[in-house]
């Protein structure tokens, strides 16, 4: 399996936004479907380097170009300005930049073949991304991703927080004071 990493984009602060790009070895006949699989993490944890790399192989092996990105985490970016951005950002810059870029490794692409996956969160966003109006996805693989948003249950306190001390609010104003980030070690 071949791989290489790609700026998708550029965030609000400048900084460079990845994406490992993965396809077979062995030259494929027609062009490639697209897969994008995103990392799981809650929003506010990981990278790209969690995804199992035994998805990507296998889905390489079956002649898929798979695509995993990094994107913005919380709480210094909100999930729709990180996380939900950065995914449809990546989703227009595979079905758009991505077959041009692979032709210099001889690798054809079908921008109108894109699944989307993911774990927990990324299972959220590859959701998110089959409904989103600007490139078609053909199939969602949603492992155990957030849903039912409208259910009161995510407008209320989470019970475990209430009994946990509390903390300073000098502190928590510090978390939200830092750069914006779109990894974190595992």
């Amino acid at each position: 399996m071949k791989a290489r990493e790609y700026i998708y984009k550029k965030g609000n602060e400048g900084e460079d936004i990845l994406t490992d790009v993965y396809w077979s070895e062995i030259p494929s006949k027609c062009s490639s479907p697209i897969a994008i699989i995103y990392h799981a993490g809650g929003f506010v944890k990981w990278s790209k380097a969690v995804v199992p790399k035994s998805e990507i192989s296998a889905l390489a092996k079956i002649g898929f170009v798979v695509i995993v990105p990094n994107y913005r985490l919380c709480p210094q970016i909100s999930v729709h300005n990180g996380p939900i951005t950065d995914s449809r950002d990546c989703l227009v810059w595979a079905a758009n930049e991505l077959p041009g870029l692979l032709q210099d490794e001889s690798v054809e692409v079908d921008p109108t073949r894109i699944v989307t996956m993911g774990h927990s969160a990324g299972g959220t966003l590859a959701l998110l991304m089959g409904s989103a109006p600007e490139v078609p996805v053909t199939a969602v693989l949603d492992f155990y991703g957030l849903k039912y948003f409208s259910d009161p249950t995510w407008r209320l306190p989470i019970p475990e927080f209430r009994k946990s001390s509390s903390w300073p609010q000098e502190y928590i104003d510090k978390v939200y004071e830092g750069h914006q980030v779109s990894a974190s070690p595992r």
